[in-house]
């Protein structure tokens, strides 16, 4: 449940800052939604999945912390880098 409100949380925090964005579900496969948003004056887009996982906020950081396990969880990323390490 954790999780839930974090990543709500975070949707509501991403969503305020680009007010301006309107998301638009593009994918809704096996509980993941995707959505995507236009960039003003960019070739890309935004996009945000929303799902609900179990596990704890630690777990979840400690994932995205991994730099180098990357390439084995999103399908299709080429290259990764770090640009700097904060110790904590």
């Amino acid at each position: 449940m954790k999780v839930i409100a974090f990543l709500l949380l975070l949707s509501v925090c991403i969503t305020k800052i680009h007010t301006q964005e309107t998301w638009k579900l593009a994918k809704n496969k096996k509980g993941i939604k995707v959505y995507v948003s236009v960039v003003p004056s960019s070739d890309y887009y935004a996009f945000k999945a929303v799902m609900s996982v179990r596990a704890t906020e630690i777990e979840i950081v400690k994932i995205f912390k991994d730099v180098n396990k990357y390439p084995e969880w999103l399908k299709e990323l080429k290259m990764q880098t770090q640009n700097h390490k904060k110790d904590n």
